[in-house]
C-alpha cells in the first residue's frame, strides 16, 4: 500500500482537513484533526477583513520569541491557536513528537533511504523546501490548519492572488490589499520570518485567457516569487493549493532523506518521466471525520530547483522550451496530452 502523504478537502462552506503521519503510523494523533475540532466560528468567519480587523488579528498573535527547535536555521515559537481554543504549546508537543521519530524508519516509510551509499551524494544539510500556491477566498481557519501541520518546515512561501476568477469574473483582492499585515500573520502562523512570505497579485486583462490556461499563467508568478526569495538549484519546490495539506512526517522525510530519486538530479537529470514527486492524498468533505472512500488525490507536486527555469544551474544542458502564450509547452517539448501541465518546469 502506498503511504498517505497528505490530505485534500472540499466543502461548500468551509475547508477543514487532517493529515495522517503515514499509513503505518496511525497510532499518532492527527495535528490538523485536533485543531479542526477546536476551531471556533468555523461557519461564520469572514475572509474579507478590514485593515482594522487585520491589525486586531495580528495583535492577538503570541510574541515571536526564539526557542530551540532542532535542525531549523530559523527557530520560532509555535503560534497556532489564533482561531482555536487550544494553547499553542498543545500543538507544539505533537509537532516535536513527529520530528523526533526515527529518521531511518521515516525514510523507509516512503521508499527513500536516509543515507546514500555513494559518499559524493551524501547530504551535509537538510533540503530547503519552498511552498507555492494560488489563493482566493480561503478562510483563515484553513491557513491555521495547514500551519499546525507544517510549522517551521518551509524556507519560503509564495501565494498568488488574481483580480479575476478563471472564467474572467472580477473579484476583490482579499489578501493582496492587506499585503504587509497578511504576510506577517502568515509568517507567524507558519513559523518563518515575514520577509520569507510573499503575497503577489496577478493581473491579466486578456479576456481570451480563461479557465485552466489562466490558472497556468497565474502559477508562473509563483516561480518569480521563489527566485526573489533566493531559491537555489538544490532546493525543493512544492506546487500546491492551500487545501492540500502535506503531513509533517512526509515533509521531514523530504528534508533529511539522502536518497530521493525524483529529487536527486544525478538520478533523473530533469527527464520529465523520472523527475519530481506526486503525492498521494486522502480527500475529506468538510470535516476530518468524513473521509471519502474510493477516492484519492495526486497533488501537491514536488520539483527540484535544478529543473526549474530561472533557478537551474544546468541551463547549458536544459534549454527553456518554447511555449504558448498561456505558458504551456509547444508540441514536441514535453506537452503531454492528458497530463496536468506545470509551466515552471522546463
Amino acid at each position: 500500500m502506498r503511504p498517505i502523504t497528505g490530505v485534500n478537502v472540499r466543502s461548500m462552506d468551509a475547508r477543514l482537513t487532517g493529515a495522517l503521519i503515514g499509513a503505518r503510523h496511525k497510532k499518532y494523533l492527527v495535528i490538523a484533526f485536533l485543531i479542526g475540532l477546536s476551531i471556533v466560528s468555523i461557519w461564520t468567519m469572514e475572509l474579507l477583513m478590514t485593515s482594522e480587523q487585520s491589525s486586531d488579528m495580528l495583535a492577538a498573535l503570541p510574541p515571536h520569541d526564539i526557542i530551540d527547535r532542532p535542525q531549523k536555521k530559523y527557530k520560532g515559537e509555535s503560534n497556532t491557536g489564533i482561531l482555536s481554543k487550544k494553547d499553542p504549546s498543545f500543538f507544539q508537543s505533537f509537532q516535536e513528537e513527529i520530528d523526533s521519530l526515527d529518521d531511518e524508519a521515516r525514510c523507509s516509510r516512503y521508499g527513500f533511504n536516509l543515507t546514500s551509499d555513494d559518499p559524493v551524494h551524501r547530504r551535509t544539510e537538510p533540503r530547503r523546501v519552498f511552498f507555492g500556491s494560488l489563493i482566493a477566498s480561503e478562510s483563515w481557519e484553513l491557513f491555521e490548519i495547514a500551519a499546525a501541520e507544517t510549522f517551521g518546515m518551509y524556507e519560503g512561501i509564495v501565494l498568488v492572488e488574481s483580480n479575476r476568477t478563471q472564467n474572467f469574473t472580477p473579484r476583490n483582492l482579499t489578501h493582496y490589499n492587506y499585503k504587509e499585515k497578511h504576510e506577517e500573520i502568515i509568517g507567524r502562523m507558519f513559523g518563518i520570518p515575514n520577509d520569507k512570505v510573499q503575497i503577489r497579485s496577478f493581473v491579466n486583462e486578456d479576456p481570451k485567457l480563461m479557465y485552466l490556461s489562466r490558472e497556468h499563467a497565474q502559477r508562473n508568478d509563483i516561480l518569480n516569487g521563489w527566485k526573489e526569495l533566493g531559491m537555489q538549484p538544490d532546493d525543493v519546490a512544492i506546487l500546491s493549493d492551500m487545501d492540500e495539506v502535506l503531513t509533517r512526517d512526509f515533509l521531514r522525510a523530504i528534508q533529511i532523506c539522502d536518497v530521493i530519486d525524483g529529487l536527486d538530479y544525478h538520478s533523473h537529470e530533469c527527464q520529465p518521466q523520472r523527475m519530481g514527486l506526486r503525492t498521494s492524498t486522502q480527500v475529506y468533505e468538510g470535516s476530518p471525520e468524513c473521509i471519502t472512500h474510493k477516492r484519492s488525490w495526486s497533488q501537491p507536486s514536488f520539483f527540484v530547483g535544478h529543473c526549474i527555469e530561472g533557478i537551474s544551474d544546468k541551463t547549458a544542458i536544459h534549454k527553456p522550451p518554447p511555449r504558448q502564450k498561456n505558458g504551456k509547452r509547444l508540441p514536441g517539448w514535453g506537452n503531454m496530452i492528458g497530463i496536468r501541465q506545470t509551466p515552471t518546469i522546463p
